[in-house]
This record gives structure tokens, sequence and C-alpha cells, in this order.
């Protein structure tokens, strides 16, 4: 057995504890604390111990967190008086002080400097996710990859569980009495974190040492995440979980044909028409006993979702008022409450735009928008190569299915300011950026690299 590294020790112990607590985004949640303490522990340990993170292939990836930290950072630095009051939309704060017949202070960009602080700090855990998986030996990401499915059947299981009607008190998030959304907040992000586990599913099943049964054992599993997805009530989950699965089966397809192959012809009709049999008589069940939250949510408008679309005029003129400098990063809420219109006030309100590729815009101003189309653009090139790429590199592609998911999920809300897929991107990154290998005659190339010569990470 291959020992394993401190970096790969490191890096488990912190994913663990941000499944228990790193599933909420909101700054006065207990589990801010616990994750953050953890992750500054965790870089403490790894400095100690001589772990240099090797950037050689995550350059990129490394320098857009770099010049994310140094936005941030930047938008704490105080301003003189008369720089700052040039600065789009900050006339209300200057009207206020003139009629207080108070002097201005040197204030910040950022309108808020302890909710963007308060980002600046959150950052700590991908930076060191990233830092770590940059150390990882080749078939360690292998290994990580089983925790991450791990992980993500322990939050489906826990979903399960408040599936049944049990109410779970996490004492590490803002949950909702309710709501399913396991280890999270949020059941968007929930419904996030289980079409990942679809994509690992067919992922894991290609892997060359598996029995040749793995591709049907994947499509169980991910019928099982997808009847998860489904009874969140997320409606953005069901196009996630159609989309994990159309790139899980082009992940999977050589363990699914080889499932199929040593079957019979009868006994593949039988097992075709039984899984099939069995995700209806699943369906039918769930909208029976009125528990698919998310399909009766297609065709119902909450309170919610009202605010959510009268809001979106509003918050595009916000941001606007503030451009192209930006209210400053995790400051939406208060700057949004200053210009909210009265015939939307209710006790309902709202603490994020959500749309993220809004919101880094309305924070962040010119840069973030600029940084937002860096990533983009490296994001597309990267995936571009990994896909069109013969030897079919297995990591790479799931790296860019992490990604391209919670692209997809941050149109509708706020995924990627939770600390547990914070650091699944950091991770993701990592392996969208592996350095790609050359094509293989043997057909099971593709598993073959992952647990052993996958390219250089």
């Amino acid at each position: 057995m291959t020992r394993l590294t401190p970096a790969f020790a490191l890096v488990t112990a912190l994913l663990i504890v941000l499944w228990l607590a790193g599933g909420a985004s909101r700054a006065d949640v207990m589990g801010q604390a616990l994750v953050r303490v953890a992750a500054w522990l965790v870089l403490i340990a790894a400095i100690l111990g001589g772990q240099t993170p090797d950037l050689r292939n995550t350059r990129l990836p490394a320098a857009l967190l770099a010049a994310t930290i140094a936005l941030i950072a930047l938008q704490l630095v105080p301003l003189p008086p008369p720089l700052w009051i040039a600065l789009p939309g900050r006339e209300i704060f200057v009207r206020a002080a003139e009629v207080a017949g108070e002097t201005q202070p040197w204030r910040p960009i950022s309108i808020s400097p302890a909710l963007t602080l308060n980002s600046l700090m959150s950052l700590v855990v991908p930076a060191v996710v990233l830092y770590l998986a940059t150390r990882l030996e080749p078939n360690e990401h292998w290994r990580l990859l089983k925790l991450i499915a791990a992980l993500i059947a322990a939050s489906a299981l826990l979903a399960l569980t408040e599936f049944t009607g049990q109410s779970l008190d996490h004492p590490f998030v803002n949950d909702i009495p309710k709501m399913i959304s396991a280890n999270f907040a949020n059941r968007n992000h929930l419904a996030l974190w289980l079409s990942f586990g679809i994509v690992a599913s067919f992922a894991l099943a290609s892997d060359g040492r598996m029995p040749k049964w793995a591709g049907v054992a994947a499509i169980v599993s991910a019928v099982f995440l997808g009847l998860g997805i489904l009874a969140t009530g997320s409606r953005a989950g069901l196009l996630l979980a159609l989309v994990a699965a159309i790139i899980g089966v082009a992940l999977g397809r050589d363990a699914l044909s080889t499932a199929l192959k040593s079957l019979s012809p009868r006994a593949r009709i039988v097992s075709v028409a039984a899984v099939g049999a069995f995700v209806a008589g699943l369906l039918t069940l769930a909208i029976s006993f009125d528990r698919a939250a998310s399909f009766d949510r297609v065709t119902t408008l909450s309170v919610e979702d009202d605010l959510r679309i009268r809001s979106q005029p509003f918050v595009i003129r916000t941001l606007v008022d503030y451009f192209p400098v930006g209210a400053g990063f995790g400051t939406f809420d208060p700057a949004y409450r200053i210009n909210e219109p009265d015939e939307l006030l209710s006790p309902k309100y709202l603490n994020r735009a959500h749309n993220d590729w809004v919101e880094v815009v309305f924070e962040g101003g010119l840069v973030g928008a600029a940084l937002l189309t860096a990533a983009l653009g490296w994001f597309l090139a990267q995936s571009y190569r990994v896909w069109r790429n013969e030897a079919k590199p297995m990591l790479p592609r799931i790296g860019s299915a992490f990604i391209g998911l919670t692209m997809i999920a941050s149109a509708f809300d706020y995924p990627a300011r939770t600390p547990l897929i914070m650091a699944l991107l950091a991770i993701a990154a990592v392996w969208l950026s592996a350095r790609q290998e050359r094509p293989r005659s043997s057909p099971r190339s593709s598993e073959s690299a992952l647990r052993t010569d996958e390219p250089s990470l």
C-alpha cells in the first residue's frame, strides 16, 4: 500500500472539517470561525512540515486567486477625503456627514469594511486547499476524488434523513427548518454538491480496477443522487442534475459499455428495463406523496422568488451607481438596502443578488469584472483542451465539470461563497491545470492514468 504524504493527510482533515461546518456563507454563523481556524492551523502545519506549493502547472489559477486577494485588500485601504468623495455611489455618505456637521474622515473603497474584511478572511480556505493540492502525489488525487465522493454520499444520507421528515438543527450553519439542505444552509448549494456526486460516480466507475458491473453501480448512484436533488426543491438543481448526468455518461462511457457487454442480450434488456422501472417508480412515489419539491416549485412562484425577480432592475441600477469602483466585496446587502425601493419593502430581505456573476461586478467593479473574465477565459481554454484530447485525461475533465457546474449554479445563487465549495473549486482548478499526457494505445488508458501516472499536477 502506498504511503500517503503529509499534504494528503492535511487536506483530508481540512475537507472533513469543511464538510461538518463549511456549508454556509454568512459571516455570523458559528461554522465560519471553525473552518477558518482549521484552515490556518493546517497552513501552519504545512509550513512547519516543509510543504511548499508546486505551482508549475497552476500558475494562472494561483495568480487569479492572488489577484482577488489583492483586490479585496485594496478595498480596505483608507483614501483621503477628496479622492473618496469623488468615487461613484458615495454621495449619500457625503450628505450624511454634512447633515451631521462632521468632517469627512479617511475611508476605504468598501462601504462596509467589516464585511469586506470577512470576504478577505474567507479566502484562506481555497488558498490553503490549492496550496496542499499542488503537493499531492499523482495517485493521491484519485484518492482525493474518492474522499470527495464519500463526503457527497454522507450529505445525501443526511438529505435522505430530512426527506423522511426528521428535522436536523445544524449547529454550524444557518439552516432553515423543514428545508432539505443536509450540511448546507441552502437547498441550491446542496443540489450543486449532489450534482458533483453524479459526475464522480461515473468517473469512479471508469477505474480499471473496478468490477465489470461498476457501470451499473454508477447509474444507481447517480439515480439516488438525482432523486436527492429532486427532493431538495431546487429548480436550478434539476438543470444541474441533467448536465451532470450528461457529463457523467461521457466520462464513464467505457465503464458503461463494459458493463453492458458483460451481459447477455436478454440480460441487457432486462437490466435497462429494471433501471428504467426503478427510476419511474421512485419518481411516481415522490410525486404521489408530494415529496418531489423541485417539480412542485417549477410551477409555483414563492414570495422569495417574486422578490428576486422584481428586485433585479434595482440590483442592476445600484451596480451602475457604484461602477466602475464597486461597493466592496461582501457589501451587497447594505449597498442594495440603501437604494431599495419602497414597493419592495417587506419582512423578507435580499441578502444576495442570487446571481454571483452580477454580484462580483456589483462588489468588485471593473477590476472584479476583469478578473471574472480572465477566469472564464482560462476555464474555456483549458476545458476545450482537455475535452478534445484523445488521451481522455480523467482528472482534468472532472475538474472542468465541477467548475462548469458551479458556473451554471452561480447564475441562480452564490454557491462559490461557501467554504466547502470554495475548497472543491480549488481542487478542481488544480485538476483542470494538469499537464496533458500523451495518447496511449490501451483502451482503458484514461482509467490507468487515474491510478498511477496521472499527468503532473
